[in-house]
């Protein structure tokens, strides 16, 4: 579990050693690509993005473009994240997802210093689920909020395990939307549960 003392370094660094502004730099990479080409919907693909590709702590991944059909992302390796936002953002609505591809990897969400990691789904009017079914792990409290006004709309599944690494970590649903999260039963000798909160119903999360 990262330290008080590391965060306090990687953030002020740039200031107490005089770094360049570099050090703080981060990423927010757009998706533009429509399509079912495998090779174009790898995250990996660079030309994919809009903004440059993100994979680093703080980074926001936005994959925001008015796609003309359900679209599978492929991680293709762990990718990290600060912020991600996902919806498609005009009628007819169709859903992202996110997958582990190959070779398998997981969604870290990870912000810089000691701010949550989010994940939000701007779109109001959206009839289409996002999903995530690939791993994902916390190295921060994940914060998800949704403008969605419907209560009937599943607005993001969560189907892969989510794991809290070596830390402690919560997700926390911060409005009323639907949500499907896998259903977690910890392992025999599991050492810690971290709480997933919701405005009704917790549930938990394993810590392997």
């Amino acid at each position: 579990m990262k330290s008080n003392t590391y965060r306090f370094v990687a953030v002020f660094a740039p200031i107490l050693f005089s770094a360049g502004p570099s050090a703080l730099a981060v990423t927010t990479g757009n998706w533009n690509y429509d399509g079912s080409t495998a090779a174009s919907n790898s995250w990996n693909t660079a030309g994919s993005w809009t903004g440059g590709m993100p994979n680093g702590v703080g980074d926001s991944a936005v994959f925001s473009l008015n796609i003309t059909a359900a679209r599978a992302i492929t991680l293709d390796g762990d990718k990290t994240l600060g912020t991600l936002t996902i919806g498609d953002p005009t009628t007819s609505y169709f859903g992202y997802t996110l997958s582990t591809g190959s070779p398998a990897g997981r969604l870290i969400f990870d912000q810089t210093g000691v701010a949550n990691a989010t994940m939000s789904l701007p779109v109001a009017a959206t009839t289409a689920t996002n999903t995530i079914s690939a791993p994902v792990l916390l190295n921060d409290n994940l914060v998800i909020s949704s403008a969605i006004t419907s209560t009937s709309v599943n607005a993001l599944t969560m189907s892969g395990i989510i794991d809290d690494g070596s830390g402690s970590f919560s997700i926390t649903k911060n409005n009323t939307f639907l949500a499907v999260l896998p259903p977690i039963v910890p392992e025999p000798g599991s050492p810690r549960l971290a709480a997933v909160r919701t405005p009704s119903i917790s549930h938990s999360i394993r810590g392997v």
